[in-house]
């Protein structure tokens, strides 16, 4: 990927393009450059954490937007309530989100105080991000956010259930309970594709689903499982 170099801070066109469409001015971005120049002197000396909480509320401000947050995010940041994970994806280039760490694995990715999820995971094998590369190259952004939806559904899904009390709860991640999918010994991605492309035999056209979108979903599973298979994954 290209990059830009200014004052030692080396860029891609592609975190440049990204803080240029949430409204960056060219000033703030030197700005963001000079924050994660400081940054690189100082992290052998403070925490990502530490490093954050010694900005000023411009600074914070413009680190947020730069990653798609609220300035208001900022609040909590400079009072220290964000996490390792958050404090280190703060202070990277505004990439694709599979650029970001998911370093408590638990399938979330943490960027200042919000929380995302990406798929693939941010800790999945590598031969999983090509098959999805290849699978996807000729989606748009859209289309890729409806390509994702079944792997979300599982994701979410895990985390409903019955608690001791015998009501449905929803388990967050840092809860007792919370389990990741995709970092189980066992997990599958062909047999997540294998599940839907099996209910999908068994919805009604038309009450359950239009032709267009049962198409659209039953076409790509069949895509990526081809994919998958290419590479080896189960």
């Amino acid at each position: 990927m290209e990059k830009i170099s200014m004052k030692g801070i080396t860029l891609s066109k592609e975190a440049l393009n990204n803080m240029n469409k949430r409204g960056i001015n060219e000033g703030e971005q030197q700005v963001f450059k000079e924050i994660l120049g400081r940054y690189q002197k100082e992290k052998t000396n403070k925490s990502s954490k530490e490093f954050l909480t010694s900005l000023n509320r411009e600074e914070l401000e413009i680190l947020c937007q730069a990653h798609g947050l609220v300035k208001e995010a900022s609040i909590d940041i400079k009072a220290g309530r964000v996490d390792q994970e958050g404090a280190i994806n703060l202070l990277m280039e505004p990439k694709s989100s599979y650029d970001y760490k998911d370093i408590n694995n638990d399938g979330l990715i943490t960027t200042g105080t919000a929380h995302t999820f990406s798929f693939p995971p941010a800790n999945a094998p590598k031969k999983v991000f090509k098959a999805w590369e290849d699978a996807t190259k000729d989606m748009t952004i859209g289309e890729k956010m409806i390509a994702i939806a079944p792997f979300l559904v599982e994701y979410t899904t895990a985390n409903i259930r019955k608690d001791s009390n015998g009501n449905y709860h929803h388990y967050m991640p840092g809860e007792e309970g919370y389990i990741n999918i995709f970092a189980q010994p066992n997990f599958s991605y062909q047999s997540v594709i294998n599940k839907h492309l099996k209910r999908l035999e068994n919805v009604t056209i038309g009450k359950d689903i239009t032709w267009e979108a049962y198409t659209i979903e039953k076409n790509f599973l069949n895509k990526f499982k081809a994919s998958l298979e290419k590479y080896n994954v189960k």
